[in-house]
């Protein structure tokens, strides 16, 4: 089997690229601002559920935006950050 110099290239980077990514795959996870991401999300949908009558998922929402702050006491309030956008926290 004859492997030409354009393969050759080929295979070279993607072992590199492999080897690469087996070091450092144990850097990445949650990011660091998740939680506050999802309690502001959680947050606004509360507030735009208060001018609707699903009940039933107002009460979803309050059980998760308390679980959130429950099980993270230390984020930052949501009041004083206020000037994040919300278009991809609430949905």
């Amino acid at each position: 089997m004859i492997i030409d110099k354009k393969n050759y290239i080929l295979i070279l980077f993607f072992l590199i690229y492999i080897i690469f990514g087996i070091f450092i795959y144990k850097d990445f996870g949650i990011g660091i601002e998740e939680h506050f991401q999802r309690l502001n999300g959680f947050y606004w949908l509360n507030y735009f559920l208060s001018f609707s009558n699903f009940d039933l998922f107002k009460e979803a929402v309050n059980s998760r935006f308390n679980g959130i702050l429950i099980n993270n006491p230390n984020l930052p309030n949501i009041l004083f950050f206020n000037y994040y956008g919300i278009i991809f926290d609430v949905p």
